[in-house]
């Protein structure tokens, strides 16, 4: 059995950077992982983004029961996917044996100016601005680990994150030790 780490926090406060790097570290450490996200998830099964409302569970609960499939095969999860909705991470905690939340903080027009040059980047078909749905964010109530990104370089949060799966993986070894 692995763990599952879901990076969150409001739209451009760098969830998909620091995923990525994440992922890449660990990589390159020899350790099997895996990185979930909401988009690929909805569009394996058919949905669009920004998720129909009623859509919405769905997709959600597809993505903890990969993330828990992935954990008890022993292959790590690194959940990078828009949940301003602290219900969907509280269910991931209830539901995966070994999961941690990485909650991002940055002040609102640090994440502002993020996600509107991503906008900016990432263009529709027509050259418009590619469009993002913003829902207020609910803040963790009991993250693991806290990141101020406005002050944090990538590099420290990773270190941060990987520390964090380290005791995850611990507690998973003296789990298994016992009899």
């Amino acid at each position: 059995m692995s763990w599952a780490i879901w990076i969150t926090g409001p739209t451009g406060s760098g969830k998909s950077t620091l995923a990525k790097a994440l992922l890449a570290a660990c990589e390159r450490g020899g350790q099997t992982i895996r990185l979930l996200t909401l988009e690929d998830v909805a569009q394996a099964l058919g949905l669009g983004l920004p998720l129909p409302t009623p859509a919405e569970p769905v997709a959600y609960r597809a993505l903890l029961y990969a993330a828990r499939l992935l954990t008890e095969a022993g292959v790590a999860a690194v959940i990078d996917a828009a949940s301003p909705r602290r219900k969907w991470r509280d269910l991931a905690r209830a539901s995966i044996r070994r999961y941690a939340e990485v909650e991002l903080v940055c002040p609102p027009e640090v994440c502002g100016a993020r996600a509107q040059a991503a906008r900016w980047r990432g263009r529709g078909a027509n050259g418009s601005p590619a469009s993002v749905l913003e829902l207020p964010y609910e803040r963790s109530l009991s993250p693991e680990l806290t990141v101020f990104t406005d002050a944090t370089g990538i590099w420290s949060a990773v270190d941060a994150v990987e520390r964090l799966a380290e005791r995850l993986a611990r507690t998973a070894t003296r789990e298994e030790d016992r009899p």
